[in-house]
């Protein structure tokens, strides 16, 4: 699935590292997984227990350089009250307006993609029936697809 509604806050220049940081924060009411009664579910106090913990966020803490475009985020994220130390791999490349489509400004467009593991029993996400692996496997992959403005 996915979530749908998020804010993201990125200063980011791969000649100042040291300067850059990034920050989202996800909505967990916007959870889509093309299923309705999963969805629901997911806002549960077994799942993401949207109504005491209505978001999920990362921060990043110090962003460095592995070379050919991709990076790393180290941070922190936090999922239902939980917050873990986490290494966020991802590549920076910037790309050219979809066919048909421009930048408002004038400014170009930043892709940033990546992904890492974590062990959702870690942040108590799943619990009563869903504590175990028999169902559902405790390691989820965290994707982000971004693209943004660079001004």
């Amino acid at each position: 699935g996915e979530f749908t509604n998020y804010r993201a806050s990125i200063v980011f220049d791969p000649d100042h590292l040291e300067q850059s940081q990034v920050s989202f924060t996800v909505d967990i009411d916007s959870v889509d997984t093309q299923n309705a009664e999963r969805d629901a579910a997911m806002q549960t106090a077994d799942w993401f227990d949207a109504g005491n913990h209505p978001t999920a966020t990362f921060a990043s803490d110090a962003i460095t350089a592995l070379g050919q475009g991709r990076y790393e985020a180290r941070g922190t994220l936090t999922m239902r009250g939980v917050t873990r130390s986490v290494v966020f791999p991802f590549t920076f490349a910037v790309v050219e307006p979809e066919e048909g489509g421009t930048q408002q400004d004038g400014g170009q467009l930043a892709r940033v993609e990546g992904a890492f593991p974590v062990a959702r029993g870690e942040f108590g996400i799943g619990q009563g029936q869903w504590a175990g692996e028999g169902v559902i496997g405790d390691q989820v992959l965290i994707q982000v697809e971004l693209t943004a403005s660079t001004n």
